[in-house]
């Protein structure tokens, strides 16, 4: 969301929430009930948390369970409402005996969280995207667009063993997989802590990822000059092994899946032909001779066949998978590097660098109907709903060319915009992934440009794009989208994974601008009995800060009050508790002992380096505590030209 929007869709929600109907009380539904329901001015609201996995409905998921959160909104006549924007949170459940769900509590609630404020931030975003940075350095970039911490926008890196050249991303965005061709490797990334958990060793100079259908299996097509060499390797998802690797031929290789998903074609570049691999068994089953360098390889769904062009003699052949035999072919330009199918898998997008040109394919009579002129070195492509979007790596434009309209005897319309100051092929960095992808919102983008160390945010209609991030002297070469926000999974049903916190009682507040609902659903979590082991005591831990912006380079004293909750006794005389304090996202961190002054109060004395905001946490391993057990006390530290202001 750019910031105009962003802006925007608070001052909306600042209206809606200050006026309008008021909400019900939640338990309002037969004991025993697993469907929460709501209904306001016609517009009912149910929602139900089933167990991922299990499959199981249950109003009381167990803490540290993934749950798929479900919500049904229908209309006045029971008609399901599509298209709607709908934004939700989980947030602990307020201490007050009169916080009950559904009441002004909840609008005060949701009011904050929309707001912005790194104070008012729930324990679970339901609405929040990330872009993932590939920089040239051995380092993923993870940008939070919506909210920055004291003024960036990044969010945390995650350090790879070596640079990455392709990515894949599974379709529950948990799992990240990055090849490492220096190394031989695909690393493989934990998306929920933003971590790499371990690598996987494949065949020679790895460069393109490619995920089946199903994704059980990741493909690796790997580059090799020795015929004899493993060209594809094979991994398994799950266990996170290779489970086959097979040579093809020699390299350079490609590869992509039939439509039906039976079986992946690869191509081998330096023999001329292309390899048809069985998707279950992993085994070659044969070789086709297609032309004398074949490079890119495409699937169209609609027409149920795939595409390989030549780089030499600009030749592309069109192959029926199931009876591995070309079936037709057509003239392009030589010098081809790479053909991409629009949604819907009618028109293939074909880039011929060289020339300057992308040529256009029409699945339905397999024939080449538009020759467009596109500056310097056209090199990759990609889509929204209405545009094709063609990256120059010798521009600083990108071209886009609407998707109606086209078909044989029309003339392609275009526009275009600046993607950055500079072309990026001045940054000399090489990458298969893609460094223009669709953002969350429909009718928008993001450009990365390596020359300019930046990423771009483009809405279609402006002249320029809206805004760009920094990754902070990194080079960045491409990008990809983690998405934590709800989605559609069916006419007017909204759902999102994610996994539930700590044993509690919390609000899952759900708001919808127009038609206008606000309202606060109950979700109970169960302890886990096997989380339990792990902390031996409870403690409860108050925070005496009471002034939350401190000043850059003069010493702040922290102070926290330690108590038994069963029994309110303050916990003196421990000898291991520990303040830990660090400026997001983690450029500077502090982690000291605390010191105590009786009465179970710990202190910590620290200097905030430069402004920015600071989280400090608490933590003492003889009672358990963990420093993932608690919210963080937030500090804003100034500079000494800024009027302290109450927070």
């Amino acid at each position: 969301m750019s910031n105009r929007s962003l802006l925007l869709f608070s001052s909306l929600v600042a209206v809606a929430l200050l006026g309008g109907a008021t909400t019900s009380r939640a338990g309002e539904l037969p004991a025993g009930d697993t469907m929460q329901k709501v209904v306001r001015d016609g517009v009912s609201v149910e929602f139900m948390p089933s167990s991922i996995g299990s499959g199981a409905i249950r109003p009381d998921p167990m803490e540290g369970e993934d749950v798929e959160l479900r919500f049904w909104v229908r209309g006045a006549t029971g008609e399901r409402l599509a298209g709607i924007k709908p934004a939700a949170w989980i947030d602990a459940r307020s201490a007050r005996p009169d916080a009950v769900a559904g009441t002004a509590d909840c609008k005060a609630k949701i009011q904050s969280f929309i707001s912005g404020t790194l104070r008012a931030r729930p324990q679970v975003d339901l609405n929040s995207y990330y872009i993932l940075a590939l920089n040239t350095e051995p380092v993923i970039s993870v940008i939070d667009p919506i909210l920055g911490f004291g003024g960036s926008r990044l969010f945390t890196d995650i350090r790879l063993p070596s640079p990455g050249y392709d990515w894949v991303l599974t379709g529950d965005q948990r799992q990240l997989f990055v090849a490492m061709p220096t190394v031989n490797q695909v690393a493989v990334v934990d998306l929920d802590t933003w971590k790499v958990t371990g690598t996987i060793d494949v065949g020679p100079k790895p460069t393109h990822l490619l995920l089946s259908p199903d994704e059980q299996t990741l493909w690796v097509a790997n580059q090799n000059a020795d015929a004899t060499a493993p060209s594809v390797t094979v991994i398994d998802v799950k266990t996170r092994k290779a489970i086959a690797s097979l040579p093809t031929g020699r390299g350079p290789h490609r590869l992509a899946f039939a439509p039906d998903g039976s079986v992946v074609v690869a191509t081998n570049g330096a023999d001329g032909t292309v390899t048809f691999v069985d998707a279950k068994s992993f085994r070659a089953i044969s070789n086709l001779k297609t032309g004398p360098s074949p490079l890119a390889v495409a699937a169209s769904a609609l027409g149920g066949v795939i595409y390989v062009g030549d780089t030499s003699d600009g030749s592309i052949s069109v192959i029926d998978p199931a009876k591995r035999s070309i079936v037709s072919r057509m003239k392009a330009e030589p010098g081809l590097s790479s053909i991409r199918f629009a949604p819907g898998g009618r028109f293939g997008f074909v880039t011929v660098p060289d020339a300057d040109i992308v040529q256009i394919i029409d699945s339905s009579s397999a024939s080449i109907v538009a020759t467009v002129p596109v500056p310097k070195t056209p090199d990759q492509v990609t889509f929204t709903e209405t545009f094709a979007y063609v990256r120059s790596a010798g521009s600083d434009h990108i071209t886009m060319i609407r998707l109606a309209g086209l078909g044989a005897g029309k003339k392609p319309v275009l526009v275009d915009f600046p993607g950055g100051q500079l072309p990026p092929s001045v940054a000399k960095v090489e990458a298969a992934a893609d460094a223009v992808i669709a953002a969350p919102q429909s009718a928008a983008v993001i450009v990365v440009n390596p020359a300019d160390k930046l990423i771009y945010h483009y809405e279609e209609g402006m002249a320029a794009p809206m805004g760009n991030y920094q990754t902070y002297g990194r080079t960045p070469k491409a990008a990809l989208v983690v998405d934590r926000s709800l989605r559609e999974s069916g006419p007017g049903v909204f759902s999102i994974k994610t996994q539930v916190p700590a044993e509690g009682l919390y609000d899952v507040a759900f708001f919808l601008d127009s038609p206008r609902v606000v309202h606060c659903f109950n979700l109970a979590v169960r302890g886990n009995p096997a989380l339990k082991k792990r902390a031996v005591k409870r403690v409860a831990i108050q925070s005496l800060v009471t002034d939350r912006v401190i000043r850059v380079n003069e010493k702040v004293e922290l102070k926290f009050q330690l108590t038994d909750p069963a029994t309110g006794k303050v916990l003196e005389n421990l000898t291991d508790v520990r303040i830990v304090a660090f400026l997001a996202p983690g450029v500077w961190q502090r982690r000291e002992m605390a010191t105590t002054t009786g009465a179970g109060i710990y202190t910590f004395t620290t200097t905030p380096p430069e402004a920015g905001i600071y989280y400090v946490f608490v933590e003492c391993p003889s009672l358990g505590l963990l420093l993932n057990e608690q919210r963080p006390v937030i500090l804003q530290a100034v500079g000494a030209e800024v009027v302290k202001e109450s927070p």
